[in-house]
């Protein structure tokens, strides 16, 4: 029985080195996906749809990829509840930026609600992130 308990620790171990490696990898990518916002407030229409729809929303895409393949290790739960809130995160950035392409393509503020309610469920979720530590 003992050296079933091993392999279940090494399994997880091992799982757990794969996550950490992997939200280093996130982080990274999180930080080119908000580059938007770093853009300069006279930064040219077409510019700023590239940016969110080429570079944003391809990093977002590529972090909520990231998150689901982490759905078949084995983690402690805290990291399990973590995976599941990064998760959320990217599905809400995902839909922001979708919706702020709408906005600056049509020249519109019709999204501006929307995209603020959006905005206050991500700002929900960093707060929940930043209260697991």
């Amino acid at each position: 029985m003992a050296g079933s308990s091993f392999i279940v620790y090494k399994n997880l171990d091992n799982d757990l080195a794969i996550y950490e490696k992997g939200i280093k990898e996130f982080t990274d990518t999180e930080t080119f996906a908000l580059s938007v916002f770093k853009l300069p407030e006279d930064t040219p229409k077409e510019d700023k749809l590239f940016t969110l729809r080429d570079e944003g929303l391809n990093y977002w895409n590529q972090n909520l990829q990231l998150i689901k393949s982490f759905e078949n290790l084995k983690l402690p739960p805290p990291a399990v509840k973590r995976n599941a809130l990064l998760k959320q995160y990217c599905e809400l950035r995902i839909q922001s930026y979708e919706l702020m392409y709408r906005a600056i393509a049509e020249e519109s503020d019709q999204f501006d609600a929307e995209i603020l309610s959006v905005n206050k469920k991500i700002e929900n979720i960093i707060e929940q992130l930043g209260d697991e530590g």
